[in-house]
């Protein structure tokens, strides 16, 4: 009973201990309930961005049948230039849609490769994005759309 200069520290750390142990757990506590809004918030943006992203693609083919339609229309003999005046002009009519791409841009400025296969034809876009933005967050992918169509009807639809 002499000395209790020890007992003094041993106090000191049992309480700083119990201080850190109670931090510890009110910050795992309030963790929790700020990621179950981040992984909400997640789910919603890439919910969004698939959305996007098939409205993309068939934006496309519908864009690729009217040129279809508007070149038979025509009647004219050079199916090509016939196919993008079309084109292009679908593509204006549908460029304020709310999607965040170049995908009408590239068609309306002739960005493409429109390739003729003996009998079929193939329009091919490169770097094209679809692009969903939240707050902070942001969800961009970049593919190359190819399809592959004939006087009638499109043939293939490939997404690389």
């Amino acid at each position: 009973m002499l000395n209790r200069k020890g007992h003094i520290g041993t106090m000191l750390m049992f309480f700083g201990a119990l201080v850190l142990v109670v931090t510890a757990l009110f910050t795992f506590s309030s963790y929790s309930d700020k990621m179950e809004v981040v992984e909400g918030t997640f789910r919603e943006l890439s919910a969004e961005f698939r959305i996007d992203e098939k409205l993309v693609q068939g934006y496309l083919k519908d864009m690729v049948n009217d040129g279809i339609r508007g070149a038979n229309k025509a009647g004219a003999d050079d199916f090509e230039e016939a196919f993008n005046v079309s084109l292009k002009k679908s593509s204006e009519e549908l460029r304020g849609k709310g999607l965040d791409t170049n995908l009408f841009g590239k068609i309306i400025n002739g960005n493409y490769f429109f390739n003729d296969l003996e009998g079929s034809y193939e329009l091919e876009l490169k770097d094209v994005f679809a692009r969903v933005e939240e707050e902070n967050n942001e969800i961009r992918r970049v593919f190359d759309l190819s399809v592959k169509f004939d006087r009638e009807k499109i043939l293939e639809f490939v997404v690389e």
